[in-house]
């Protein structure tokens, strides 16, 4: 079953990325747009 958001879809497994105190920093966010 395939997971979608309005018109996006994400996958079967789809790998979201929640805000966290002092983890989801703008470094931090950098690396995984990169990855």
């Amino acid at each position: 079953m395939s997971v979608k958001i309005g018109n996006i879809d994400l996958g079967d497994f789809p790998l979201l990325l929640a805000p966290m105190e002092d983890v989801s920093d703008p470094p931090f966010r950098f690396v995984c747009k990169q990855n």
